[in-house]
Formats: C-alpha cells, sequence, structure tokens
C-alpha cells in the first residue's frame, strides 16, 4: 500500500480552502499535504514533484538512466541502492528514502527523462497549520480536543491502508474513522466538540492502527482526524501535520 495511490482534501464544501472550517459537509477542491518539495536545480527533467513525508531539510535524488531508476536519500540519511525505485510507466510514483516513513511522491513523464544519470538536491519542508491552528498559551496549559474531517480519495483502488499521522504540537492526534464511503457529511459547527457518528479511535503511533476501507477509483472515504492537547504542556506554534503510512 503506497501514498501514491490516495489523495486528501480538506471539507466544508467545493470552494473552501481553510483548514478551520475543515468540519464535515461537501469534499473540498483543496488538497491537504504534508510538505512541500523545492527542487535546487533541473538536471532530472520530466518530474513534478507532488508531496513528501520525512525528514525535513535537503536530500538528495539521484536518476539511474541504465535502469530508469530513482534514488531518494533524505537528510541525515546514508545512501541505499537497495532504494531505487523503477519509474517505468506514466503516473505517479512514490520514492521511498532510507528511514521507515521516508519518501517523496513524483508524478513522471517518461519520454522527457534524462538521456543521461543525473541528480538534484530537494530541500524539504513541513507545511504549518495545514490542518490544525497553533496551541495558544491558554490552550497548551488547560488542554484541548480539537477535530478536523477531511476526505482521503482513491487514485486506485485500495484496500486496508495503515496510515499514520504525525503532529508539529506536543500533543496526540487520532484518527477518527467514520467507515463511510460519501462526497458528503454533516457538516459540524463545533471543532472542540467530538463529532457524532465515529466508529472508533486509533492513535497515529498505533502500528495495528488501519483504515478499513475499501476505495475504488474515484471514491472516497470521510476521516474525522482529532488533535489532543494534554493539559500542561509545553507551547508550540508549529501545527503541520503530516501523513504516512507504514
Amino acid at each position: 500500500m503506497s501514498l501514491a495511490q490516495v489523495e486528501f482534501y480538506l471539507s466544508g464544501g467545493a470552494a473552501n480552502a481553510d483548514p478551520d472550517l475543515s468540519l464535515g459537509g461537501a469534499v473540498s477542491a483543496t488538497r491537504l499535504k504534508s510538505q512541500t518539495i523545492t527542487q535546487q536545480s533541473s538536471n532530472i527533467t520530466g518530474l513534478t514533484f507532488d508531496d513528501a513525508v520525512g525528514a525535513e531539510g535537503i536530500g538528495t535524488l539521484k536518476y539511474t538512466n541504465a535502469t530508469n531508476s530513482l534514488r531518494w536519500t533524505e537528510f541525515g540519511a546514508i545512501e541505499n541502492a537497495l532504494n531505487d525505485v523503477d519509474i517505468t510507466g506514466d503516473g505517479r510514483h512514490e520514492v521511498r528514502g532510507v528511514a521507515e516513513f521516508a519518501g517523496i511522491f513524483i508524478d513522471v513523464v517518461n519520454a522527457s527523462l534524462p538521456a543521461i544519470d543525473a541528480q538534484d538536491d530537494l530541500d524539504i519542508a513541513d507545511i504549518s497549520n495545514n490542518l490544525f491552528p497553533d496551541a495558544s498559551v491558554d490552550d497548551a496549559k488547560q488542554g484541548i480536543n480539537t477535530y478536523r474531517m477531511i476526505f482521503m480519495k482513491g487514485l486506485a483502488d485500495v484496500g486496508v491502508l495503515p496510515l499514520l499521522f504525525f503532529g508539529g504540537l506536543p500533543g496526540y492526534i487520532s484518527i477518527l474513522v467514520m467507515g463511510v464511503l460519501t462526497t458528503d457529511a454533516v457538516l459540524e459547527t463545533n471543532d472542540s466538540v467530538i463529532p457524532e457518528g465515529i466508529a472508533n479511535r486509533t492513535f497515529f503511533n498505533d502500528a495495528s492502527s488501519q483504515l478499513p476501507v475499501d476505495l475504488l477509483v474515484g471514491e472516497y472515504a470521510a476521516i474525522w482526524v482529532e488533535l489532543a492537547i494534554p493539559a500542561e504542556s509545553p507551547y508550540s506554534l508549529n501545527a503541520g501535520t503530516v501523513i504516512g503510512v507504514l
């Protein structure tokens, strides 16, 4: 299972681009991405960088013409030839890094790839407030529970998906599974009250936390995500949410 087979979107209606209003309703046209990718040069042509998960910082992407493969070494990792990924076939490919959850997602046009070996440095950065706002001093002191609803869209036929949500706040992120396939859900008005219709709760760092969905191409699953900040937590401004997969 790969995150290259799914995309995530906000809720709150087609025109909604505000994560704070992602509280149910219809699917938004706004993608929820985890990290930005900045190509430091353009030596490897034929690639469009979509999303990333893993270590922030500058890593190295290598293209080998003879095997038509890419190798991603994220910041702070030691290059490993076992990570080479065959990118034959146009479309989206996941290129895993050295660490367990590190990876980049790339749309490939094979006809535009280089005729020789090439290498680029890629700068990976978290996206702050892509789903949850910063925690205020009062929030961190008193503790809060905040909820957002997102949609997962199948780009291929998807079975059980072992998702992991990583948060930049000093809290715990839970996946609240509605277990429905829909492009419309009940719109909530209070982001601090647990939504109705929740099937179960699985914590983001639980290796057994799998979403029991069966998405076909073009179908959506509605997922509530909870951010729980315990009382007396350290104050933090970093509220980026990174979605990974086991």
